[in-house]
């Protein structure tokens, strides 16, 4: 029966020409045409057929190919092949378009453009269904079958909620849509039919086909005959599942076969589109059986399903998926501060849900509260963070939704730290995405307007305070807070120099005007070293400074080379200068401290200069050869004696140290409870001279405690601590500062104001107020000693002390290094007189190479006038010589009384008042002394001389001469007593100019020299401190004994000095009211 109905096919089939394939292209050539190069076979329109011939071959351009209509014509290329450029198209080759296109039908691809007749179809992978390139294509959005590989691979994403984008990337679902650089694959038409595949090979109508196709008849009755014989066993029709469940589909081929079916696949299909395996599908094969598996379905996973193999197709199941969430808000934004509502709902209200961020489980808390009403869930944050934002999870069994949350912070303009000069304004301010209620914080106390705070809102959205003028208490974090979000920010005020806070408004006024413009801070420290004559002062410092000592000599004045170096702030390292090594102004000021050593002479003949360059801010060694035999002080007048032991130049010196203490309580001058600045470094030399060295330091150590006792000036003796050295200046200044010390290293020590105003133009000082600002900057510098400036001689200014210290030594010197000038009899006559006559002026200046001008020897005698080194008395004949009341040799205070005939019976003595104080430095009498002398007449005497002596000046307190003051230095003591040659009056306003001299002078070197006021018989001596009765221990009604008088009652010695009614105490309660 089968042979019967094969001839029957075989006899009913017509054999129409065909033309041959290519390989028997050739052979057909041969056996057809004589001249085989010219046959062709070609589609003639005209018969519907093909036709072939021997007649010569033509070529056609790209994408088309030649038929026969009547002769040789061109057509386009069918839609299944193409003809590229340049290849053309031959006659004797083929009948078709040389190339068929690729059919993308490999396992995950899809076609990405299906070209033109001169291009191939290119391909991509399905990424919706989780396909990616397995390499790289030239493009990375398609690929060309024909020269690349194109295979397809199932890419697995790290996480589930992530998918594959257009361009092959892993992301967020909620993401998807975002721009792409591939064009994405459109949504497919279900109702249009896919291209039929048997197996994974589409099935292909090309020319080749359809002309085998008459020849294959009996072929392809068996296949039909075969396929008739399959049958496929679906699942049921219809089938619900609920997001998140598992869907399994089987499929099974029928046993009735004619032929083995091992060989046959089974494709799945959704919606008539071939499933491809992805990371939760699964394709399984037992036997007979197929299975599709898909895990945690969504509602994506809702279609009709079917199974193909061959032309066989099973029946349609058709499955639904439920929403495990019926709704949700995957995209929430809010501004800091606000609550924060995360929200589902879910399809039944049995299921409960978990809210996760970054995987980690959300508990509620104080922060954060869960509720659930039914199928409605909500996760609350009561004051959102902008740390909050994220991407969070919401769980329902096994079914996870992400959530993208976004925190707008509500500042948009937060606080930021300030750093401010004390004395300025200052402001915080910050913006806000919306209107608010604030409340301002100091410190976590709240803040609140006053008369040095303002607080405003602008726009409502701006928010500012500010602090009017700032002071070290206003230091601290301040904050806002608005919707229990804070925003913080630190205030770094920088302290005033202690020298600013002592100059008058104007120049804090200018200082502070600089220092809006920026602030640094300087550090400079001034080690002076002090003590005896002869004890290796200079050694000291040569050794400190790493330099040789073989030439050293006795210090002629004060010796300030300037020795100068650097320390590192950080390593503590010393830096020196050395030959042609680059400038110490070099190191930058914030990481190295200016340090400038100073070495005063010990000849006591100098110590009325020292008061010029003394300061609070400094460190003082002071040099003690302990090789000498240690005994207290002993002396009685320390104008008129020398001193000599070791005791007593310690006593000294800390005395004359402590004064820089304004008072003991004074915290800027305190470093701890027992420690008072100015710091005192006692070094001891002479160690050389010691049999037993141990033994010398022990007695030494108990003879400076027993020295010393209970007296507060113990408490500068330190070892490890030192004094506040950094200042905060205006940045404007330190450049100027740096500018002068180039000049120094240049050796010119002495400029013009009007260079001074150039170099404050370069560096940025104010045009409009150059002067006035160089004035306070120049005022400063004089303070703190690193220059010379008077506003009332600012013609010149002095850049390095050594130049003043230079001019002193000129004038102020023992004999010793002035034994040159002893045969001058100006020389004899300044030390009998203190007049300084000009001859001998132009001799000293010669000592000073330097001052070789008339302009710089005019200012020098200026300077020394400022510093009350020199004056020009007033005298009744105006003269305007110059006097040097410290060069002047020592008289018997009797013999002055001799001189002025005092103890004549017409001449009646007032009682005497005077100042005790604790310590009287060598030059403060010296500076009292010389106000009395621009205030008053002295007398003359003699021939012609001025009644100045050591230590005292007698002075016409009217023009009869017949009233005249004395004015007398003793031992830490000043008074003054009243010669009256005619019946005197009340002297309240003598006291009081000499207690306002104290004052002022106290204020204007800023030391501490506290006093008692104190009277005296008339017929005592102002230096005895016997019999002397102090105001705040008399009662004005008590009697005080006098060796002269038998007694005096306080009344009887006051009347002199104080008017009826006055205050006994009102001139020393001023001041201070007792000794510290």
């Amino acid at each position: 029966m089968w042979f019967k109905l094969l001839m029957l096919v075989q006899l009913c089939a017509t054999f129409p020409l065909k033309c041959p394939e290519p390989a028997q292209w050739t052979l057909r050539a041969n056996g057809h045409c004589a001249d085989p190069s010219k046959y062709f076979c070609l589609k003639n329109d005209l018969i519907n057929g093909y036709s072939e011939n021997c007649t010569r071959s033509d070529f056609q351009q790209a994408g088309r190919k030649s038929v026969l209509r009547g002769g040789i014509d061109a057509d386009v290329c069918s839609l299944k092949r193409y003809q590229p450029f340049p290849i053309t198209f031959y006659t004797n080759v083929s009948t078709n378009c040389i190339f068929l296109k690729s059919v993308c039908n490999e396992e995950g691809q899809v076609v990405y453009d299906h070209g033109n007749r001169n291009t191939d179809t290119t391909c991509s992978c399905d990424y919706r269904q989780g396909y990616d390139f397995l390499v790289k294509p030239n493009n990375p959005c398609f690929c060309k079958a024909s020269q690349e590989d194109c295979s397809c691979y199932l890419k697995t994403c790290s996480n589930t909620s992530l998918t594959l984008s257009a361009d092959y990337q892993c992301m967020y679902k909620t993401d998807i849509n975002v721009a792409t650089q591939c064009r994405p694959i459109p949504e497919e038409d279900v109702s249009k039919k896919r291209t039929e595949i048997v197996g994974n090979i589409p099935v292909e109508q090309n020319s080749s086909f359809k002309a085998r196709q008459t020849n294959l008849v009996p072929i392809v009755v068996l296949s039909l005959l075969f396929i008739c014989a399959l049958e496929i066993k679906s699942p049921e029709s219809e089938m619900n599942l609920i997001e998140g469940e598992t869907l399994t589909l089987q499929y099974k081929l029928s046993k009735k076969r004619l032929f083995p079916i091992k060989r046959l696949q089974l494709h799945f299909f959704k919606n008539d589109s071939f499933i491809a395996e992805r990371e939760n599908l699964r394709k399984q094969r037992n036997g007979r059986l197929n299975i599709l598996t898909i895990t945690n379905v969504t509602p994506k996973d809702k279609g009709l399903y079917t199974a193909r193999v061959n032309r066989i197709q099973s029946q349609v199941t058709k499955v639904t998926v439920q929403s495990m969430f019926t709704s949700i808000n995957q995209s929430i934004c809010c501004i800091e501060g606000e609550c924060l509502h995360l929200k589902c709902s879910v399809y039944s209200k049995e299921i409960g849900v978990q809210w996760l961020k970054n995987g980690i489980e959300i508990k509620e808390n104080e922060k954060v509260s869960i509720n659930s009403a039914g199928t409605d869930h909500q996760m609350t944050f009561k004051y959102a963070k902008v740390s909050d934002t994220g991407r969070y999870s919401v769980v329902a069994r096994n079914v996870q939704k992400q959530l993208t949350v976004t925190v707008q912070a509500l500042f948009k303009r937060p606080l930021k730290n300030k750093t401010i000069m004390e004395g300025l304004e200052v402001s915080f301010e910050c913006e806000v995405e919306k209107p608010c209620p604030v409340v301002w914080y100091k410190d976590s106390k709240e803040v609140n307007p006053s008369s040095e705070i303002k607080i405003d809102s602008l726009q409502q959205t701006v928010h500012k305070l500010t602090i009017l003028q700032t002071t070290l208490e206003n230091k601290g974090k301040y904050e806002i807070k608005i919707n229990n979000v804070i925003s913080g920010a630190d205030l770094d005020v920088k302290e005033m120099p202690d020298a600013i806070k002592q100059m008058n408004e104007h120049d804090r006024t200018m200082f502070l005007k600089a220092a809006k413009h920026g602030i640094a801070v300087r550090f400079n420290i001034r080690i002076i070293i002090v003590g005896k004559q002869g004890v290796g002062k200079t050694c000291l410092l040569r050794r400190l400074m790493s330099e040789g000592i073989a030439d050293v000599q006795s210090t002629d004045g004060i010796n300030i080379e300037v020795k100068k170096c650097k320390i590192n702030i950080h390593t503590k390292e010393w830096i020196f200068k050395k030959g042609n090594e680059s400038s110490l102004s070099e190191y930058p000021n914030d990481k190295f401290a200016d340090c400038g050593f100073w070495d005063f002479a010990g000849q006591k003949e100098f110590y009325a200069t020292h008061q010029t360059f003394l300061s609070r801010d400094a460190i003082y060694l002071l040099v003690v050869d302990v090789s000498e035999k240690f005994e207290m002080k002993t002396f009685k007048n320390m104008v008129e004696n020398q001193f000599y032991k070791t005791g007593e130049y310690i006593d000294f010196w800390l005395d004359n140290i402590h004064c820089y203490t304004v008072n003991d309580t004074d915290k800027s001058m305190t470093i701890k409870s027992d420690l008072l600045n100015p710091p005192v470094i006692i070094i001891g030399t002479g160690i050389d001279k010691l049999q037993d060295e141990g033994k010398t330091k022990d007695r030494f150590k108990i003879f400076i405690n027993n020295l010393l006792r209970e007296h507060p000036k113990r408490k500068h003796l330190q070892q490890n601590e030192t004094p506040k050295w950094g200042d905060n200046l205006p940045t404007r200044w330190i450049f100027l500062e740096k500018e002068i010390e180039r000049l120094i290293d240049n050796k010119e020590f002495v400029i013009s104001y009007d260079i001074a105003k150039d170099l404050a133009s370069k560096c940025s000082f104010s045009l409009e107020e150059v002067t006035l600002e160089l004035d306070s900057f120049l005022k400063y510098e004089h303070e703190i000693g690193n220059l010379i400036f008077f506003e009332d001689i600012k013609s010149y200014i002095i850049l390095e002390p050594k130049w003043l210290v230079d001019v002193f030594k000129c004038f102020v010197a023992p004999f010793q290094f002035q034994s040159q000038y002893i045969n001058m009899s100006q020389w004899s006559h300044l030390q009998s007189t203190g007049h300084l006559s000009n001859k001998l002026i132009e001799k000293l200046f010669t000592k000073v190479p330097m001052l070789n001008s008339t302009e710089h020897k005019g200012f020098a005698l200026q300077v020394m006038e400022k510093f009350d080194i020199i004056v020009k008395p007033i005298t009744t004949d105006n003269s305007e010589d110059y006097y040097m009341p410290c060069m002047i040799e020592a008289s018997e205070f009797n013999d002055i009384l001799e001189t002025f005939n005092v103890r004549n019976i017409k001449c009646s003595r007032t009682s005497w008042f005077g100042l005790q104080f604790k310590f009287l430095p060598p030059a403060f009498f010296n500076h009292i002394l010389v106000t009395f002398l621009k205030k008053y007449s002295l007398c003359i005497v003699g021939d012609r001389r001025l009644a100045i002596y050591r230590g005292i000046g007698v002075f016409d307190l009217e023009a009869s001469k017949c009233l005249k003051l004395a004015v007398c230095l003793s031992e830490n003591s000043v008074a003054m007593q009243v010669w009256q040659f005619k019946k005197g009056i009340c002297y309240h306003e003598n006291r009081k100019y000499l207690t306002q001299i104290v004052g002022m002078l106290q204020q204007k070197y800023r030391i501490n020299i506290p006093y008692r006021c104190f009277f005296k018989c008339p017929d005592g001596t102002h230096h005895e401190t016997a019999e002397r009765i102090y105001l705040k221990d008399a009662s004005k009604t008590a009697q005080h004994y006098c060796p002269e008088h038998a007694s005096h009652t306080l009344v009887e010695l006051r009347r002199f000095w104080f008017e009826e009614g006055e205050d006994i105490i009102d001139d020393q309660s001023k001041l201070i009211s007792d000794y510290c």
